[in-house]
C-alpha cells in the first residue's frame, strides 16, 4: 500500500528514466522549455551586441570620444556639445568585423543548440562551443 502512495517500486528505483516519469511525466520537456528559454536569451543578446554600442568613452577635458561598438571604433569630435550630436564630426574609423563575426556565430550556435533536444551530448558541445565564441567576442572587446 505505501509504494503505491509514492508511486515508486522496487523496479522503478532501479530504472531512474521510470522514477523520473512517475515523479514528473513531462520532465523531459520541462528541462527542455527552460534550455530553450534560456538558449534564446543567449541568441538575442548576442544579436543586441550588434544593435548597440559596446562603450562610450568620453575624456571630461577634451571634446572628443570614442564609441565603440561590433562593426566599427570611432574617434568623435563632438564640437563643444556633448549633447547634442548634430555637430559630431568622425575623426577616425576602425572596422571590428571580427567581434561583430563571432557575435553573429554564438547567436547562430544558440539558435542551432535549440533544435538539438533530441540529442542532448551534441547539445552540451554546442553550449560548450558557444560558451569559447562568446568568451573570444568579450575578450576581444577589451582587448580592442
Amino acid at each position: 500500500m505505501l509504494e503505491n502512495s509514492f508511486c515508486l517500486n522496487r523496479q522503478s528505483i532501479l530504472d531512474y528514466g521510470q522514477t523520473v516519469s512517475y515523479i514528473c511525466p513531462n520532465f523531459k520537456e520541462m528541462i527542455q522549455r527552460i534550455q530553450t528559454i534560456l538558449l534564446l536569451a543567449v541568441a538575442i543578446c548576442m544579436g543586441m551586441v550588434l544593435a548597440y554600442p559596446i562603450w562610450f568613452e568620453e575624456k571630461p577635458g577634451h571634446s572628443e570620444g570614442m564609441i565603440f561598438t561590433a562593426l566599427k571604433t570611432e574617434v568623435v569630435d563632438l564640437g563643444g556639445t556633448q549633447n547634442d550630436g548634430s555637430d559630431d564630426e568622425i575623426v577616425s574609423s576602425n572596422s571590428n568585423w571580427y567581434i561583430a563575426a563571432l557575435a553573429i556565430a554564438a547567436s547562430l550556435v544558440a539558435l542551432f543548440s535549440i533544435f538539438q533536444f533530441n540529442n542532448r551530448l551534441n547539445q552540451m558541445k554546442l553550449g560548450a562551443l558557444n560558451a569559447l565564441l562568446m568568451a573570444a567576442c568579450l575578450g576581444l572587446s577589451f582587448y580592442k
